[in-house]
């Protein structure tokens, strides 16, 4: 084939990927798909909202309990999920811009990352964006039904892992494979974006980040050792702000998510792979074709099939057999391991049950298929470029002559890829236009999406003590412990240690009150807030620091040494979290500055004197 039809091809091929993208940023500024997560993530961004509305008082800031979730009850949230990415869109709700138009944006801005983060990801490992190889990478990640499934359907935490684990990816590379500078930067960025994103996908890229290392551990020399060692300790200070808290919270307190007693969010890995018989269709295509032949097939997996992924591999090994790649070796030989490990992990042929116990907090296979899809891309995008940009080292002399790269594979691929992209989403589509359009028009967005400061998924950061199986909000059948309904029901209530203590609570802004009378000193108080490590409260009269502690209750328990009076509780954080603030923001100020005088110039931390 001539160079002139591979460009052509490349070309077609990031024109239908702007496209695409076009396509799904109209669909969600005009229509909003839902998702399974939505409810939930539309109430952290309205609770954060609301945070913005009630000030911002650098004591305790980020915000680290939503005051108004749970009808008051508040809800730790932030402590355990990397909400900083939410604040603009937050703040653009405080400031009057509806909660649904602000997510609109947020998930626009998640694809628009996305898309950017891939082609440099992308450009990182082939000769010029004009390329093939540069042009059928960045098309089939960006039309991966994995990435429309995680972003437009609303995981926002995996959504905002495209955003960062690329960036990872390509940060690894330059520090590996090639001499350009601060990539140690791009790696530090990732890996702390990916933490803050998401918890369990900074553990999935940690292990695919080793993978890749162990495969070439030859190619690691000072320069690139020190650059590793020095964004992990970057990515580590940056996001100490976040990690300490959650682990003081962890290891100080039991939660729906870490008791073994409470079945909200738990999962069985074993029941959510691709069966065998369908593991070449996707798994929304084989149900509609076995419904409409009369076969009841439901449908266990959004998750495409392997058929795209295996003919992608195929098309690389025929284009390394040609010689295309040679010079990057261990590259892809982890990619191809990588992506062979994710797919295997996606079948019953993976050991899942007898690994439960260790892998079980991932709930689903599919969470670490966004590296066999970033890997695949990463293959495909290597096996059809032209030289090697740069490589360093040994392999450098490796590199065979760039080869005319052919289009009847790719051409092929790129055809079915899109052809799953719009049976996949068009399949998605006809459904929630059938729940959601009436007469013709969508209805609206309260109707379709609602919401409520109930919403909080599956409550796994509810201290664990408010379940109980003896409560009428526990269902055994499904053993489901109902928080929401039980906390609505409950309302602004506190209880005393003594059933003679007169009580009445209020809430006033982010602050709790309780005022008491016929009690004796040793009592306490059960104030209507979950407990979390972190809340002060004092005599509102007096302004007397009293004790917190967690109650059997589960709640904010208070104790009182007066026979009446009136106690203040609010949210006012922990020593670990101020000071974990201090050194995240010294850090961030110190890399900036790095940044700002090292790689601005061309320089590369090999340069750099460690301490």
């Amino acid at each position: 084939m001539t160079v002139r039809h591979s460009e052509v091809l490349a070309l077609a091929l990031r024109v239908l990927t702007v496209v695409y993208l076009a396509f799904l940023v109209l669909l969600i500024w005009n229509f909003l798909p839902f998702g399974d997560d939505i409810a939930f993530h539309l109430q952290r961004l309205d609770a954060l909202s609301q945070e913005f509305r009630l000030g911002v008082d650098l004591s305790d800031f980020p915000f680290r309990v939503y005051t108004t979730t749970l009808d008051g009850y508040g809800y730790g949230s932030p402590l355990f999920y990397g909400d900083i990415f939410l604040y603009p869109f937050a703040l653009l709700s405080s400031l009057g811009v509806s909660v649904y138009t602000a997510y609109r944006l947020l998930l626009i801005a998640m694809l628009l990352g996305s898309y950017l983060s891939l082609r440099l990801l992308m450009r990182e490992v082939t000769s010029s964006t004009k390329a093939l190889g540069f042009s059928l990478g960045l098309f089939y990640a960006v039309l991966s039904t994995t990435l429309y499934g995680e972003v437009v359907g609303s995981c926002v935490g995996r959504g905002l892992v495209w955003i960062f684990a690329p960036l990872a990816i390509a940060g690894f590379y330059r520090v590996i494979f090639t001499d350009r500078p601060c990539g140690w930067v791009l790696l530090a960025v990732g890996a702390g974006g990916t933490l803050l994103a998401h918890p369990l996908n900074i553990v999935l890229l940690l292990v695919v980040l080793f993978l890749m290392l162990a495969v070439s551990f030859r190619r690691v020399n000072r320069r690139a050792a020190t650059q590793i060692l020095l964004s992990a300790a970057v990515a580590i200070l940056a996001t100490l702000w976040y990690t300490l808290p959650m682990l003081e919270q962890m290891l100080s307190e039991s939660f729906f998510v870490t008791s073994a007693a409470v079945d909200n969010g738990k999962t069985i890995l074993s029941d959510f792979t691709v069966p065998l018989s369908g593991i070449v269709l996707p798994s929304q295509l084989r149900t509609t074709l076995l419904s409409l032949m009369g076969i009841d097939a439901p449908q266990r997996l959004y998750k495409a099939g392997l058929l795209i992924a295996l003919l992608a591999l195929v098309a690389f090994a025929l284009r390394w057999r040609a010689g295309q790649g040679r010079g990057r070796g261990s590259f892809c030989a982890s990619l191809v391991l990588v992506a062979a490990l994710a797919v295997w992990f996606q079948t019953p042929l993976f050991p899942h049950d007898l690994l439960q116990g260790v892998l079980g907090v991932l709930q689903f296979p599919w969470r670490i298929y966004v590296f066999a899809e970033l890997s695949i891309a990463l293959l495909l995008a290597i096996a059809y470029d032209g030289p090697a940009p740069q490589l360093a080292g040994e392999e450098a002399a490796l590199e065979p002559a760039p080869r005319p790269a052919g289009v009847v594979l790719p051409t092929v691929l790129g055809c079915l890829v899109l052809l799953l992209a719009v049976v996949f989403v068009g399949l998605d589509l006809r459904g929630q236009i059938e729940s959601g359009v009436v007469d013709g028009s969508p209805l609206p967005l309260s109707e379709r999406l609602p919401y409520s400061s109930l919403d909080v998924g599956s409550g796994e950061y509810v201290p664990a003590n408010v379940f109980s199986t003896e409560s009428p909000y526990y269902d055994p059948d499904r053993g489901w412990f109902y928080v929401d309904a039980y906390l609505a029901d409950r309302g602004c209530v506190a209880t005393a240690s003594e059933p003679s203590i007169e009580l009445e609570a209020w809430r006033d802004g982010r602050s709790t009150y309780v005022s008491y009378s016929g009690a004796e000193a040793g009592d306490a108080v059960s104030v209507p807030l979950l407990m979390y490590q972190g809340y002060a409260a004092v005599n509102a009269e007096t302004g007397e620091t009293l004790p917190v502690s967690e109650g059997e209750d589960g709640f904010v328990e208070v104790g009182v040494d007066d026979a009446s009076g009136t106690i203040r509780v609010w949210y006012a954080g922990t020593t670990i979290q101020h000071v974990a603030n201090v050194v995240s923001l010294l850090s961030l100020v110190v890399v900036a500055a790095v940044c700002a005088t090292r790689c601005g110039h061309g320089g590369s931390v090999s340069s750099m004197r460690m301490g």
